[in-house]
Formats: structure tokens, C-alpha cells, sequence
């Protein structure tokens, strides 16, 4: 009897232990976290000449509406802010971004200047961040965990 009781309460154990264990919140694991841009896309347009087909970076740049964007990264810092880096036509630019986490749906809000602010995703290791541009237009971001 005192063996069952044992094996029991080893069982018991293991369970709360393996259940107590289980993912880290997406507010957590993203701080700290950098992504590389890896292609942009326009769809859905009013007018279909607007929309661009999938540009993908080649050596980390990306030649988008006569623009050349290189090293493009964005950066999730602690506290809710971060930063993007991008080149621009060999020009360097950091701007401030900040953002929250619903862990419930785990849909991040990425804002810049706390005005524009856009609605990102993350599949595995890819974050896609879906800009409305006007006229239909949707602009489809996607960047790959550094």
C-alpha cells in the first residue's frame, strides 16, 4: 500500500511539474528578438497595375518603387520599444518604434510615433506585417528571425 501511495505521489509530482513548464507568453519571448526583411508585396489594389508581385531581398537589399532598401531590420526591445534600421538608397535612418503583444491572439501592434501604428504576426520564423496603403492596396512585409 505504501508503494502505491509512493508511486502515486511521484506521478503527481511529474504531472504539476510538466504542467507548470508550459510556453512563455509571445511579450516575453519577442524582446530581444531581431528580424531581417526577406520580401515586400502589394496586393489587392483597386486598379491591378498597382499591385507589385513579391520582391525578395538578394545580399540583404531589396529594390522596391526605384528605392534600394538594404539591411533593413527591426528590433524588439524591453519595454514595449524598438527599432527599425534601414538603408536607403545608401543613406542610414533608425527610427523608434515601440509596440504591445495581445498574448491572447498573439497579434503584435507595431507603431511608429505611437500614429501609425500596424497589426504583425508571427509563423514560426517569419513575422508578416500587413500595411493598408490606400486605394485596396495591402503592402505584405515579411521579415525572418535573425
Amino acid at each position: 500500500m505504501k508503494a502505491l501511495q509512493h508511486s502515486t505521489l511521484i506521478i503527481g509530482l511529474i504531472l504539476l511539474i510538466s504542467s507548470c513548464g508550459g510556453d512563455d507568453p509571445l511579450s516575453t519571448t519577442i524582446v530581444g528578438t531581431t528580424w531581417n526583411l526577406r520580401s515586400i508585396e502589394i496586393s489587392g489594389c483597386d486598379d491591378p497595375s498597382e499591385n507589385v508581385a513579391r520582391q525578395s531581398t538578394v545580399n540583404n537589399c531589396l529594390t522596391f518603387s526605384d528605392e534600394e532598401l538594404c539591411d533593413y531590420t527591426l528590433e524588439f526591445l524591453a519595454a514595449g520599444n524598438g527599432t527599425i534600421q534601414v538603408t536607403t538608397d545608401n543613406v542610414s535612418e533608425t527610427l523608434e518604434i515601440s509596440y504591445s503583444v495581445d498574448d491572447d491572439t498573439n497579434v503584435i501592434t507595431i507603431c511608429e510615433l505611437a500614429v501609425d501604428c500596424a497589426p504583425a504576426t508571427i509563423n514560426g520564423n517569419s513575422l508578416t506585417i500587413p500595411l493598408d496603403i490606400g486605394d485596396g492596396c495591402i503592402a505584405s512585409i515579411m521579415l525572418i528571425e535573425n
